[in-house]
């Protein structure tokens, strides 16, 4: 899940900006030309979770953070439990 606010997970998740489910080999990819359509950097947070019913386990051993603008491309792992 991607964020614009960081996540903790000792409070409410913030709204989230985009959602993917990863494929088979745990990879996902945002595709974020519809949402980052500025020059001016902005700081997007990244965070892997999985369903539990209707819960979401937070997964995320490492917590990656990146200011992206317009153009970017960004190569990221996010480390799960």
């Amino acid at each position: 899940m991607m964020f614009r606010v960081q996540p903790s997970n000792t409070s409410p998740l913030p709204p989230i900006i985009k959602e993917v489910t990863s494929d088979a080999n745990g990879l996902a990819y945002f595709d974020l030309n519809n949402i980052v359509t500025t020059s001016i950097p902005v700081t997007y947070y990244f965070e892997a979770f999985r369903e539990s019913g209707e819960d979401l386990i937070w997964e995320s051993i490492n917590h990656p953070s990146w200011e992206i603008t317009k153009g970017t491309m960004v190569t990221s792992s996010i480390l799960v439990d």
